[in-house]
């Protein structure tokens, strides 16, 4: 098969390309979910790996003084001082503030992390350039959350 018909060739994720949205990490909504301490855990892991590789962070949250609660205690102490940015929308693309956060990071891939995949990591990626589309979910099960997604990319 000849390159000009052939798969094009994704740039796999890394520190250097990408940046991780955390969507609604919130205490309130931790306690609807499958397994917390587990996905909490998991969670954590996530976080601390991008910390750990120098890959920027982006944090946001809705409505964080109503039932949803604050953002979970273990993310704010490991990234002490960065901004948490609150929100009323439910998208948390729509949010200029978010939307400018992530573009400010100058990354080409986001991956990110919500509470549950229904709202939380599914409406970003329906509203972002194809590039920065690799939903993941906290709240799935492990054996779920290692599959990989069906692409968002549009045939170009």
């Amino acid at each position: 098969m000849s390159s000009a018909t052939g798969p094009t060739r994704l740039e796999p994720v890394s520190p250097q390309n990408a940046v991780l949205l955390l969507v609604d990490q919130q205490e309130g909504l931790f306690s609807r979910i499958h397994e917390p301490e587990q996905t909490r855990r998991n969670l954590l892991a996530l976080a601390r790996s991008a910390q750990l590789l120098g890959m920027p962070v982006v944090m946001t949250t809705a409505l964080a003084a109503g039932t949803n609660g604050p953002q979970l205690k273990e993310l704010t102490e490991t990234f002490a001082g960065q901004e948490v940015i609150d929100r009323t929308l439910i998208n948390a693309w729509q949010d200029s503030r978010v939307h400018e956060a992530v573009a400010r990071t100058r990354r080409s891939k986001a991956i990110i992390a919500g509470t549950g995949l229904d709202v939380c990591a599914n409406f970003p990626p329906s509203r972002a350039p194809p590039k920065a589309t690799t939903p993941t979910s906290s709240s799935m099960p492990p054996a779920a959350s290692s599959q990989s997604p069906p692409s968002r990319r549009s045939a170009a």
